[in-house]
C-alpha cells in the first residue's frame, strides 16, 4: 500500500539517491546537495515528501516552507529553476494531496509547484491555478558537425568572429576560476538589476556540490583575460547552465557565442546528451532568439499554484519590476551586501 514519509528517516535516505538514478524526469535540482545549498544559505525549512510502496521509493515532491514578504508559502523549490514532483502519477497525485493538508496545518498559502513538465491532468482537478511565462530551452547534444550545421547564419558568424580573435575555452572545477567566473557574474547582476548573490554563496555551491562531480565552470578567454563563464551543473545525461557573466565592453568579440557553442562541444565529447540553457522569461525575446540560434528546444514552463487566485504571483512580478529599475542604480558593492537578504525575502 502506498503512503507518504518525509525524508528526515534514515532509511529513506539511503535510497534516495537510487531512486534520482532511476527516475527518468528527476534533475539536479532534486538532489540532497541542492537541499543543502538551498536551506544553507536562505534558512528555509526544507519538507521533503516521499511515497513509498511495498518496493520502496515511487515518488517525491520536494518542498521548502517560504516566509518572507509575501506571507508564508510552500515551494518547490524557491531559489530554483524548476523541481517539482517526480515519479509515478498516482505517487504524484498522493504527494500533491499531502502538501495541501501540510499547507491547511502551517496556515499558508500559496503552494507553489515549479515544473517543466505537463501536470495539468493532475493539477487541474485539484482547482490549481497554471501560469506559463517562461520556455525552458535546451539543445539535444549530436555530432559536432551536425549542431554545427544547425546553428544560424549569424550565430556562426559571430562564433567565426570570437575564433578569429583567438579565443580559448576552458572547462574547469578550479577554485581560481570560481573567483574569475564571480567577479563576471556580480558585473552582469548588476547591469541587468538584479540582487547580487554573495561569493559566500557560490563557495558553498563550489563546496557541495563539487565533491559528487555535479559542478563544471565553462570560460571563455582573450588573451588570458576571463571574458564569459558559466557555473553549470552536471547531472546524469544532463548538463543545466545555472548562473552566467560577462564582461559587456567585449561585447564585439561575441565570447558568449564561442563559449555556448563550445560548450555543446565539450558535452558531445564527454558523452552529455543535452544541454539545458534553462529558463527564458516571454518577454525577453532577445534572449528567446540567442538560445534559438543553437537549434534550441523550447518547452513551456509552468507554475502550478494552489489556491487558483494568489497575491504572489502579482506581487512578485510588481516587485522584480521596481527591483529592477533601482538595483540598476544601486553601487555594486551595496547590491553585493544587499543581494542574499533581497533575495531570501522578496524572490
Amino acid at each position: 500500500m502506498m503512503h507518504v514519509e518525509t525524508l528526515e528517516k534514515s532509511f529513506l535516505m539511503d535510497k534516495y539517491d537510487a531512486f534520482l538514478k532511476r527516475d527518468s524526469r528527476s534533475t539536479i535540482y532534486h538532489t540532497l546537495e541542492w537541499k543543502k545549498v538551498v536551506e544553507r544559505n536562505f534558512g528555509y525549512k526544507p519538507i521533503y515528501l516521499v511515497a513509498c510502496n511495498e518496493n520502496g521509493i515511487c515518488g517525491l515532491l520536494p518542498l521548502f516552507f517560504v516566509k518572507n514578504v509575501y506571507g508564508k508559502r510552500l515551494d518547490s523549490l524557491p531559489q530554483t529553476p524548476y523541481a517539482g514532483p517526480i515519479g509515478e502519477r498516482e505517487s504524484i497525485k498522493i504527494l500533491i494531496s499531502k502538501a495541501i493538508e501540510i499547507m491547511d496545518t502551517l496556515d499558508c498559502k500559496p503552494l507553489l509547484i515549479r515544473s517543466s513538465q505537463y501536470l495539468e491532468k493532475i493539477f487541474d482537478p485539484l482547482n490549481f491555478g497554471r501560469f506559463q511565462r517562461w520556455y525552458n530551452q535546451f539543445v539535444k547534444i549530436d555530432l559536432p558537425a551536425i549542431m554545427w550545421n544547425n546553428l544560424s547564419k549569424t550565430n556562426k558568424s559571430n562564433i567565426r568572429r570570437a575564433m578569429d580573435y583567438n579565443l580559448t575555452f576552458e572547462a574547469t572545477s578550479s577554485k581560481e576560476c570560481l573567483e574569475e567566473f564571480y567577479h563576471l557574474f556580480r558585473l552582469t547582476y548588476k547591469r541587468l538589476g538584479f540582487p547580487i548573490l554573495p561569493y559566500k554563496f557560490f563557495e558553498d555551491i563550489w563546496n557541495i556540490m563539487n565533491p559528487p562531480g555535479y559542478l563544471k565552470l565553462f570560460v571563455a578567454r582573450y588573451k588570458g583575460i576571463p571574458l564569459s563563464s558559466t557555473l553549470n551543473f552536471t547531472f546524469k545525461d544532463t548538463v543545466f547552465s545555472a548562473f552566467h557573466g560577462w564582461d559587456d565592453k567585449w561585447k564585439y568579440i561575441k565570447a558568449n557565442n564561442f563559449l555556448d557553442w563550445f560548450s555543446l562541444v565539450w558535452c558531445h565529447k564527454n558523452g552529455f546528451k543535452k544541454f539545458d540553457f534553462g529558463l527564458t522569461s516571454r518577454e525577453n525575446m532577445g534572449l528567446y532568439s540567442y538560445k534559438s540560434s543553437f537549434n534550441s528546444i523550447s518547452q513551456p514552463y509552468f507554475q502550478y499554484c494552489f489556491p487558483k487566485k494568489s497575491i504572489y504571483i502579482k506581487s512578485f512580478d510588481l516587485v522584480k519590476k521596481v527591483g529592477n529599475i533601482v538595483l540598476k542604480r544601486l553601487p555594486i558593492s551595496i547590491n553585493e551586501r544587499c543581494g542574499l537578504f533581497l533575495n531570501k525575502f522578496f524572490v
